[in-house]
């Protein structure tokens, strides 16, 4: 061992015993317990990978709770760099596969939000840009198998998983699910980590089209017409799911993107065009918090939407006919501005039944859904300064990812959720591999493309 080698040794030993004496006191372990931790890490960080012994300590240690989990975080991160991701390395060599690692990443996630033991949370952002940098690295296409998911080679174990982790269009039953795969122009795709065979990171469900579908029911519903995929054009992305919440924040839905579009391009050459059915998650609280004249960090005011400066949002013709409808049962209505209207309709169950509002409401949300698309954007919560991505956080995924708004669609997902998340509105963004990247340059500079 050269000298350089034996001071820096001596100097982790040195480190760690610090670091342990400081972090673990707070959380009252013993001193027996905290010599095997400190031997078990120093190990990890110098000996070879084949070596076992020591995650053994580590795990058990680990898997006592909390407290333990939370006291090993902080002391991974007041270590560099450098050596956490030797540490976290040996992990995945020792255990042949990173499941460990993402439960500890979901764990860490939420320990570093929490108080326990009468700590307070701590950051701990050294272990978090170590823990995202190294999950880069692993989770990365070299590793990636793309598994094809339809109605004649899916098991029930795998549907039932996938059908569990569906976060958006959710079905009541796995069972119910499954219809979904019934069709040979509905597939699943999904990206399998090569040392966790079997068990998706990441899906993405896909129809096949010819052209934008608007309505969601199009897509789900047990009884719709079935296109022959040869003669499709279109390829519908409707739901992308990651199923670990430790996989958070690495790109996981880009990734499944890029290679679903491979995996088409490959298998159906005729399709010419991938759009999404996208839905639009804080559009209904945001129009609801403008419509109430409540104080907010938005751009859009109660008072612009009255003014209606150059009819930008209504027509006085949509504003007579709806007024005429609410004044039947309220003679207030009268007086309305055209807030008071819009916010009255939205606020009873059933509007999009009636056929005078569900007529003369389309135009009007629609123009407010392009306004919000295209104008509102993230606030900083330290400074307060309005950022250059997108409000939604749908909208700044795919438009981040290269995409463009292709198609507004009114009453696009009247289930009970989407009337609530967004007063059922829906989205199309489309993929032209050929301009992605472009589009990526102008919306890093806060521009949102937009071809309606």
């Amino acid at each position: 061992m050269n000298e350089d080698r034996h001071f820096s040794l001596i100097e982790l030993k040195r480190q760690l015993a610090n670091s342990i004496s400081r972090i673990f006191v707070k959380f009252k372990i013993v001193k027996s317990e905290s010599e095997k931790v400190e031997k078990a890490l120093y190990l990890l960080t110098t000996e070879h990978t084949e070596y076992s012994y020591s995650l053994e300590i580590i795990k058990s240690f680990y898997d006592m709770g909390d407290e333990r989990k939370s006291a090993l975080f902080q002391l991974l991160d007041a270590m560099d760099a450098k050596r956490i991701e030797t540490i976290l390395n040996q992990i995945f060599a020792v255990m042949d596969t990173p499941e460990w690692l993402i439960t500890m990443r979901e764990d860490f996630m939420r320990l570093r939000k929490m108080k326990v033991s009468g700590q307070k949370a701590a950051a701990m952002k050294n272990l978090n840009d170590s823990f995202e940098e190294y999950f880069s690295k692993i989770f990365n296409f070299q590793y990636f198998n793309t598994r094809l998911c339809n109605y004649q080679n899916t098991s029930v174990k795998l549907l039932k998983y996938i059908a569990e982790k569906e976060g958006v269009h959710p079905s009541e039953h796995w069972w119910s699910f499954e219809d979904r795969l019934n069709s040979p122009d509905r597939i699943i795709l999904s990206l399998e980590h090569f040392k966790m065979p079997s068990i998706p990171l990441v899906y993405i469900e896909l129809a096949f089209s010819r052209g934008l579908i608007g309505n969601i029911e199009k897509v789900l519903a047990a009884k719709r017409n079935v296109i022959d995929i040869s003669k499709a054009d279109t390829v519908i992305f409707y739901s992308v799911n990651t199923t670990f919440s430790g996989l958070a924040g690495i790109g996981m839905g880009r990734k499944m993107i890029i290679r679903a579009k491979k995996f088409i391009n490959e298998k159906y050459p005729q399709i010419s065009r991938f759009a999404t059915l996208s839905p639009v998650p804080k559009f209904g609280t945001y129009l609801d918090t403008v419509l109430k004249n409540e104080d907010h960090e938005f751009l859009l005011k109660q008072k612009s939407i009255d003014e209606n400066a150059k009819r930008c949002f209504f027509t006085d013709n949509e504003a007579t006919a709806i007024r005429r409808e609410i004044v039947k049962s309220n003679p207030q209505a009268e007086k309305y501005k055209f807030s008071d209207l819009l916010a009255s309709v939205l606020g009873m169950e059933r509007w999009p039944q009636n056929p005078v509002f569900k007529a003369n409401l389309k135009q009007p949300m629609i123009n407010l859904l392009l306004y919000y698309i295209k104008n509102e954007k993230r606030t900083d919560r330290k400074t307060g300064r309005r950022q250059l991505t997108a409000f939604d956080p749908v909208e700044n995924f795919h438009l981040s990812n290269g995409a463009y708004l292709g198609g507004i669609n009114y009453c696009g997902n009247m289930s009970e959720r989407g009337l609530k998340e967004s007063y059922g509105m829906m989205v199309n963004y489309i993929y032209n591999g050929k301009k992605m990247d472009s589009n990526k340059l102008h919306y890093s500079e806060g521009e949102v493309i937009i071809k309606i």
